[in-house]
């Protein structure tokens, strides 16, 4: 009835009243009784609520993958230094054994030194004894 008298005014005043009275209608009704904890309307207090119980949690998800990655953090750095100590060691270990064959090269031309020294001697010793010789008897031909 509203309606009919209220078109006769234009356009824009019917779209008007439609909306109007869609809104009444809502009003109107009773509204419906939440079956479902879902579907029970929240206030902002409760949203505040959930939105801080969330970001706790975050927070809390945060705090934990952080003491995660310390840990592997100071796992890896206890690993790494385990296999650089080892590896020293090794490198340290390689160096002796280069150096013990540098030893053993060193005595090997020591004592063929050595025994090249003790044969010159003993062909010195030949070479002395003839050169004794020759001088006795130059000696000797020189005082008869």
């Amino acid at each position: 009835m509203i309606l009919s008298r209220l078109q006769c005014k234009g356009v824009g005043g019917t779209v008007r009243l439609l909306l109007y009275s869609s809104v009444m209608k809502a009003k109107l009704k009773k509204p419906n009784k939440p079956v479902r904890s879902s579907e029970v309307p929240a206030t902002s207090g409760m949203l505040y609520e959930m939105e801080g119980h969330l970001c706790h949690r975050m927070d809390s998800g945060f705090r934990k993958m952080e003491s995660k990655m310390h840990d592997m953090g100071a796992e890896l750095r206890a690993e790494l230094k385990l296999a650089t100590t080892e590896a020293v060691h090794q490198s340290e270990a390689r160096l002796i054994h280069r150096m013990d064959a540098g030893f053993h090269e060193v005595k090997s031309e020591l004592h063929r030194v050595a025994l090249l020294v003790e044969d010159q001697n003993a062909k010195n010793r030949y070479v002395l004894d003839g050169y004794t010789q020759l001088y006795e008897i130059i000696m000797q031909k020189f005082q008869a």
